[in-house]
């Protein structure tokens, strides 16, 4: 289970995020690397 949440890095350090986020829940799934989709403006 796993909790993602809207995001953009701050100027100084560190991300802002805003919302209640999304919960994932996986039953079953083969080990893999994640992936990271950069949104733009």
């Amino acid at each position: 289970t796993a909790t993602y949440y809207c995001a953009r890095r701050r100027e100084t350090s560190g991300l802002d995020n805003w919302g209640k986020g999304t919960t994932v829940t996986v039953s079953s799934a083969l080990p893999s690397a994640p992936n990271l989709f950069s949104l733009s403006p």
